[in-house]
Formats: structure tokens, C-alpha cells, sequence
């Protein structure tokens, strides 16, 4: 996953045309510090994005996406409140918070999918898929991290 955010991130950063050499700890910085300086200026689409909950390592070979959860992840109007809450307060803070503060904010999120699927809001087949992908990703992201702060 974290070859295809890199590229999310591209999109996001134009300043970096390849991420060579930059750091996604840095990038994330950036993203936060911008987004709290201009929210609605280009950065927005960074809340709205579904990209966290999309794009995995599982959808590669547990799972055939289909091409409605996709489209749920975009037009479903409490699902995209979802990802706002995740983008906002995992994605853009990920840096900032420990890893057990990051455990702490997925595991509120996920319980966010689950009461969209008690309320009928979200199939249930979609919020597994969802909740595995979420969890994955913040993962991968958070072991980046501590890759690179590895003084080796």
C-alpha cells in the first residue's frame, strides 16, 4: 500500500514530483501543516479522499474489490463523514500521535463503520472490507514511520 499512497501523496504534494528522497513522515507534516492554513484552497480533497479505505495490500489477494464499494466510499454520505474523521484525525496526525494513541483513534474508526452497519447505512460485506483495509493501511503507514526513524 504504501507504494500507491506514495503516488496519493504525489498528487497531494506537487511540489514533490517523485518522493524521491522525501521522507512520508515529512510529507505527512506538510499535508497537516497546510491543511490547517488553507483547509478549503487544493487541500481539502485530502479529508474527502477515500484513498485509506480504498487501496490496500488486501485488495490484492484477499479480496476482489468490487467497483460499488468504491462508489459507496464516494457518494455514500455518512461513509464519507467516516473518512473525514479518519483523514483528519489518523491520516494527518499519524506523525504526531504515538502508536497507541493510532490504535486508539482506528479502533474508535472502525467502530464508526460498525454502527454505520448496525444502522443499515453500509453493507455488511462493505464494512469488513472496509475495517480490514483501514486497519491494514494505518499499519503499513505507522511501520514506514518507524522504518525510517531507524537510525540504520
Amino acid at each position: 500500500m504504501y507504494s500507491v499512497f506514495s503516488n496519493y501523496l504525489k498528487w497531494s504534494w506537487p511540489e514533490s514530483k517523485k518522493n524521491d528522497g522525501v521522507s512520508i513522515k515529512s510529507i505527512i507534516e506538510h499535508m497537516r501543516d497546510v491543511h490547517k492554513k488553507d483547509k478549503f484552497h487544493g487541500y481539502y480533497c485530502i479529508e474527502i479522499n477515500p484513498h485509506i479505505i480504498v487501496d490496500s495490500p488486501l485488495t490484492k489477494d484477499m479480496y476482489n474489490m468490487p467497483g460499488t464499494y468504491v462508489f459507496e466510499c464516494f457518494t455514500n454520505k455518512d461513509l464519507v463523514n467516516v473518512i473525514k474523521w479518519i483523514n483528519k484525525n489518523i491520516l494527518l496526525q499519524m506523525t504526531e500521535d504515538s502508536c497507541i494513541t493510532t490504535g486508539v483513534k482506528t479502533r474508535i474508526a472502525t467502530g464508526m463503520i460498525n454502527k454505520l452497519v448496525w444502522q443499515n447505512k453500509l453493507d455488511k460485506n462493505y464494512g469488513v472490507l472496509a475495517h480490514n483495509i483501514l486497519v491494514a493501511n494505518v499499519e503499513e503507514i505507522r511501520n514506514k514511520i518507524l522504518d525510517e526513524d531507524l537510525p540504520f
